[in-house]
């Protein structure tokens, strides 16, 4: 008797618990994630998402026309003006992918695709060469460029991850953002 008694409780402890534990709320298909100001002179872009191979890039912020930058440690004035895209990536495969970010480029007005600005990168502490990315994740960062002056930046190119079929150096088609 003692048992069958021992075993109810469980019973009707385990059914209280997991009652408890349960959510009456109706499941969503996204999350709620909370809107943040943009920094100091930037523009919130709206482009929506686009993929190249198994990453997909939202670009959400840019600042054009920069005359200075300022870090932690250093000062920088740049050849022409300095321009920033704040981008958020995010792996849609099932394992870790390596974003070779020297290979997102910046295009301009005249079609001139640059590279990133690697002195700016390092000074305002951004990723500098490649950047694993866990599956199903999300990160969120600076890409800062260089460009001459009257150059009209228009547009981002960027390039995801190749599938594990392809040679190491193959990049998957680019996805294109603009910018305006």
């Amino acid at each position: 008797m003692r048992t069958l008694t021992a075993v109810a409780g469980i019973a009707i402890l385990l059914a209280a618990t997991t009652a408890a534990c349960s959510d009456d709320a109706p499941a969503t298909t996204t999350y709620d994630l909370p809107a943040r100001k943009v920094r100091d002179g930037e523009k919130a872009l709206h482009t929506g998402t686009v993929q190249s191979g198994f990453l997909a890039f939202t670009v959400i912020g840019y600042t054009g026309g920069m005359k200075v930058l300022a870090g932690s440690h250093a000062d920088k004035p740049p050849r022409g003006l300095y321009t920033r895209v704040r981008l958020v990536v995010e792996n849609r495969d099932r394992s870790t992918q390596t974003l070779d970010v020297r290979k997102q480029f910046l295009i301009t007005s005249d079609g001139t695709a640059h590279t990133r600005d690697r002195q700016s990168t390092l000074i305002k502490r951004q990723p500098a060469t490649t950047l694993d990315i866990g599956a199903a994740m999300r990160i969120e960062f600076d890409l800062w460029y260089d460009v001459p002056h009257g150059a009209k930046p228009v547009a981002v190119r960027l390039h995801g991850t190749p599938s594990i079929f392809s040679p190491a150096d193959a990049l998957p088609p680019p996805a294109e953002v603009r910018l305006g």
